[in-house]
């Protein structure tokens, strides 16, 4: 007896496909439905890998040719990459950088390292024809702006890098840090040179922050943030202001230094929106505070309240940023470890409280840092294995050994994996000793009435402190 298909409800023969019948339910035939084949459209098709994957990913056959793959790209996941892929780099995004080639920077050996920073930072971003999800754009600045190329240049990562590294200096000059802030607005940003309205907008700024016109920067910075561009301020050069560096940034959570890429790391989770992978890491912290005899009493207690304050901005805990506070003579005596306080009251309080001189005329810093090194870290001191380690000296920079041995010491601190900060006082300073301490020379800050710089000027290590981790996306 034949079969009967009637209308193809009851049977219904075609897998991938539409049955029709005809000869009185006896017979039929399948129009198969796209990216499918076959009597009963039973067979993949991925010539058009559209059919079976989406946003852009690729087709593959099984062997038996029934069923398919898909290989999704970048920011997308699932049997046919219609998910979003949370933990990799998908919101779309107008990215520019303004990097500061002026005289008060020292060119012949910082600006490689700058376009260096410049492509690792790019080369984490897809780029390409999928909805262009990251464009970027490249400019350079002295007393004018030089904009090498706009944010619909490039879709190709190759081509991309390789127009960054013809990028050359001409005619530095004085630093007009607001009219580059000016032309990012007016001109980077617009729909004609591809921007595009319905990202988000970033501006990298990497620079000294010794512009010629600090309030025509900070009127130009402010605008700027009404438009919702989110900007990231990059000390870099032999002398950094961080005073206009947060002046630039949208907040000094967006200030950083280029001795890391904590920079990267807030952009790649800003961009995943809610990836869990992308955490928020420890920081084990020691402030080293200088009570010899050649600081003043006044200079003592403005070294004293930037300690607070570093320690009042930071998230204090056993999971975030851990203080222990030692006091350097001509010895060094450790007030608490890491695991002494959970909470900033604490700490604040026995700052304020112990920062007192001593009768020595100058310290010993050397021992202090290598005591620093070899201890202070250890679990045995509330030490953290995958923390961050970060020492801030507090100091005039005039110690009792010669500078060789404290070159020595500071390396040695540096070596074992310590970032090192150098807070100064007044302008009798030894910038040339801060400079030896620190890890980089935008991490060396002096404060004072006499050089006009407050204690507020230190939330720019905030960002240092309590930083993120994407490093599992490269």
């Amino acid at each position: 007896m034949a079969i009967l298909y009637e209308d193809c409800t009851k049977i219904d023969p075609c897998v991938q496909g539409k049955c029709i019948t005809y000869d009185g339910g006896e017979h039929y035939s399948c129009s198969c439905y796209a990216g499918w084949y076959g009597t009963n459209c039973d067979h993949v098709d991925c010539s058009n890998p559209a059919d079976h994957c989406s946003n852009g990913g690729q087709c593959y056959p099984s062997s038996s040719g029934t069923s398919f793959t898909c290989t999704c790209n970048e920011g997308w996941m699932g049997n046919t990459c219609a998910q979003v892929d949370v933990c990799t780099p998908y919101e779309n995004a107008d990215i520019v950088f303004a990097i500061d080639v002026s005289e008060s920077l020292d060119l012949a050996t910082d600006f490689g390292a700058r376009i260096t920073f410049v492509k690792n930072f790019i080369s984490k971003f897809p780029i390409g024809p999928l909805d262009y999800r990251f464009q970027f754009s490249v400019l350079t600045y002295a007393e004018n702006v030089n904009v090498h190329f706009h944010l619909n240049k490039y879709q190709n990562m190759t081509e991309l890098l390789d127009a960054i590294d013809f990028i050359s200096v001409q005619n530095p000059g004085i630093t007009r840090t607001g009219n580059m802030l000016k032309t990012v607005r007016e001109e980077v940003f617009q729909t004609i040179n591809g921007g595009r309205s319905s990202v988000k907008k970033y501006l990298i700024v990497l620079t000294d922050g010794l512009s010629s016109n600090p309030g025509d920067t900070k009127f130009q910075a402010d605008i700027l943030r009404t438009f919702g561009v989110k900007t990231f301020a990059i000390g870099t050069g032999p002398s950094v202001c961080h005073e206009e560096l947060i002046d630039i940034a949208t907040h000094h959570g967006h200030v950083f230094t280029m001795a890391t890429n904590d920079s990267l790391q807030l952009l790649l989770q800003n961009s995943m929106v809610g990836c869990n992978d992308c955490s928020n890491q420890k920081t084990d912290v020691a402030l080293l505070m200088d009570v010899s005899l050649e600081t003043s009493f006044r200079q003592l207690d403005t070294l004293a309240k930037g300690a607070t304050r570093i320690v009042q901005k930071s998230k204090v805990g056993s999971t975030a940023v851990q203080f222990s506070f030692t006091l350097i003579s001509d010895h060094y005596d450790t007030i608490y470890h890491l695991n002494k306080y959970t909470d900033s009251k604490h700490h604040m309080y026995d700052i304020n409280q112990k920062t007192f001189h001593v009768q020595q005329k100058a310290s010993n810093i050397s021992n202090t840092l290598q005591y620093t090194a070899s201890e202070l870290y250890s679990a045995t001191n509330g030490g953290r294995a995958n923390a961050r380690k970060v020492a801030i000296v507090f100091s005039s920079g005039n110690f009792s050994e010669t500078f060789s041995d404290t070159q020595a010491a500071s390396q040695q601190l540096k070596d074992s994996g310590v970032i090192v900060v150098a807070v100064g006082i007044s302008e009798y300073t030894n910038i040339n000793v801060l400079k030896t301490l620190a890890s980089d020379s935008s991490l060396v800050f002096v404060l004072g009435q006499d050089v006009f710089t407050e204690a507020n000027v230190l939330d720019a290590i905030n960002s240092l402190l309590e930083y993120r981790d994407c490093s599992h996306f490269y």
